[in-house]
């Protein structure tokens, strides 16, 4: 072997752990970053000897990329439901919840009773009416709280939009200059890119499709075009404000989902999309929220007409009203309920109409017990309310709100279960691909040890060279 070969081979074997020293302390630090893929260096001999870099490639898995991004958007989408029926049942109340629904119906019922037994004490009649109060107060509360679930839904969807909106015009931007950074095989445009797409396919379900040359082009599951080589197709759609019962999408009073007029709103196609938090946020608005809101407001309505009925209460005129109103402020007839001034001293009204009724012009004799077996009646009548309970069976009022608690939580308890399911199937395969594609630390410094001994064999090569020419030339 020549002085000039062995030179050639040691010197290009220290350049080669040089880049591979470099590569594989690039992995070391981005051992915790999740949308980091190991790089290897790619090796080849060298036509005047020794090897030579050939290129750094970027350990990658379509098809694990793939499911764990459907994955990702199935399990976003069962969050999202799960949130949202979570939320509604706290604002019902769940069982033993001392400010719930159910709870509030209850001491009305036991303070009509405790007034049945001494319809004379103004302090059983003050009882009944704050009664009566909070429980109106508690209808108010769940009503507007209807409101404040679809509202915030439509805000998250326009800006979950507006965050996916502008992940397409990154990658659009990433894909014009991927060509320059592929070359540079430690250039983290590729951890950036896929940071942006784990953003999108949080939102929707996408396929990535690799153009070559570093550039990709998404569609959504469904195969609408959202990034190609033209650039970025941005979704569309517009924030309806206050989301207020009677606003609904089918109305036109609400934004759906489009790109360049291509419909993506969920159920609105053969191109909607399925899953995907936006999926997950349209059915809170357009669905859960809606369906929830009807049962309250049909358990409100019930509440109503319960208590102005003559025959609960003979002083209503027919077509009058009774002990509770549906004319307040508010959208739904939850949120309207309240009770008849005519009661309340601080409205003006009597107290001992809540014992004699609504409609009576002077108070009945103290002792009798007036309207109070008819307002225990109303409570107690077993009614159909198919709209609130899913039942067909005729239900007493305090049985219907029971059963309704039972429709929530069942329903809550269904969606928690898919959306764990969903979760746990999502960090699976997010667990595979790291498996597949992430950083080992504990091997890329047995390899940084065994690149340095390379590294020192070969200094120590030109070493003996160097050593050896000095010595011929001192002869």
């Amino acid at each position: 072997m020549t002085f000039n070969l062995a030179l050639s081979n040691a010197i290009s074997g220290m350049n080669v752990a040089t880049t591979s020293i470099q590569v594989r302390s690039n992995k070391i630090a981005n051992a915790l970053n999740e949308n980091y893929a190991r790089r290897d260096v790619d090796l080849a001999s060298s036509p005047l000897g020794g090897v030579r870099v050939v290129s750094i490639s970027r350990d990658t898995n379509a098809f694990l990329q793939r499911d764990r991004l459907s994955a990702d958007a199935q399990s976003a989408e069962a969050g999202v439901r799960s949130q949202a029926l979570n939320s509604i049942n706290r604002v019902f109340g769940e069982p033993g919840d001392d400010q719930g629904l159910f709870a509030t119906l209850s001491r009305f019922e036991v303070a009509l009773d405790d007034l049945a037994t001494a319809p004379e004490s103004a302090s059983y009649q003050q009882a009944a009416v704050t009664r009566a109060q909070d429980l109106s107060a508690t209808f108010n509360r769940i009503g507007d709280a209807v409101t404040d679930i679809r509202t915030d839904a439509d805000r998250d969807i326009a800006a979950t939009v507006k965050e996916v909106n502008t992940a397409l015009e990154a990658l659009a931007s990433l894909n014009k200059t991927a060509h320059r950074d592929i070359a540079n095989g430690l250039s983290d445009a590729v951890e950036q890119r896929e940071a942006l797409v784990n953003t999108i396919g949080d939102a929707l379900d996408i396929r990535v499709i690799d153009e070559g040359r570093g550039q990709i082009r998404i569609l959504t599951a469904e195969g609408v075009t959202l990034l190609n080589a033209s650039g970025a197709k941005p979704l569309e759609f517009t924030a309806g404000g206050v989301v207020s019962p009677e606003k609904t999408l089918a109305g036109g009073q609400l934004s759906g989902l489009s790109v360049n007029g291509v419909t993506l709103t969920p159920d609105g196609g053969a191109q909607a999309i399925k899953t995907g938090s936006l999926a997950g946020l349209f059915a809170v608005r357009d669905d859960i929220g809606v369906d929830f809101g009807n049962r309250i407001d049909a358990l409100a309505e019930d509440l109503v007409s319960r208590f102005s009925d003559p025959a609960v209460d003979p002083t209503i005129p027919v077509g009058g009203e009774g002990l509770f109103l549906s004319n307040g402020t508010g959208a739904g007839a939850a949120a309207r309920i309240s009770v008849n001034s005519v009661v309340d001293p601080k409205q003006g009204g009597e107290l001992w109409r809540i014992r004699d009724g609504v409609g009576a012009v002077t108070p009945g004799p103290s002792a009798d017990a007036g309207v109070t077996t008819g307002l225990q009646a109303a409570i107690d009548e077993a009614r159909v309310l198919t709209t609130t309970t899913d039942s067909p069976s005729a239900l007493t009022l305090v049985e219907a709100t029971a059963a309704f608690s039972s429709v929530i939580g069942t329903e809550k308890i269904a969606v928690d279960s898919i959306a764990a399911a969903k979760a746990a199937t999502a960090q699976g395969l997010r667990d595979e691909e790291l498996a597949a594609t992430g950083v080992n630390t504990d091997q890329e410094l047995q390899s940084l040890l065994l690149i340095e001994q390379a590294y020192a064999a070969n200094a120590r090569v030109v070493q003996v060279v160097s050593d050896m020419m000095a010595r011929l030339l001192e002869i």
